[in-house]
């Protein structure tokens, strides 16, 4: 028979009150500083070693300027890493998409529209 590993899984309620100090462009940001520096000061580890989940980072920037007032998380040791992600949910990695650079024609097709772009091909073609 296999061993089956024990994954060790805390939950946590995380008062976010502190985030209401900063002005209102630098809540979320903060709120998610003092999840990381929560986490850390009760596990006794590096705050480097946090990872946030995708549930809970979308629960805390849905609305920036006004976080929740706190947030029951669950904290779940990886191998290399903890992730904290909230209560009730698996944890995601947070999928940050990196913006492609537009060439000439995908630009002029915002400004002009399709349309447009085709009948300046037909001019060309024409003369």
């Amino acid at each position: 028979m296999e061993e089956e590993k024990q994954v060790e899984v805390k939950v946590f309620t995380i008062p976010l009150k502190k985030a209401f100090r900063k002005s209102r462009d630098k809540r979320a940001k903060y709120a998610i500083n003092l999840i990381r520096e929560f986490v850390a000061r009760h596990l006794k580890i590096n705050e480097e070693k946090i990872k946030i989940g995708k549930f809970l980072n979308e629960l805390i920037w849905k609305s920036p300027k006004s976080p929740p007032r706190r947030v029951k998380v669950s904290v779940t040791k990886m191998e290399e890493y903890y992730a904290v992600e909230l209560f009730g949910k698996k944890y995601e990695p947070v999928r940050i998409e990196e913006p492609r650079e537009e060439g000439l024609k995908e630009k002029l097709l915002q400004r002009l529209g399709a349309k447009a772009i085709k009948k300046q091909e037909e001019e060309k073609l024409v003369s």
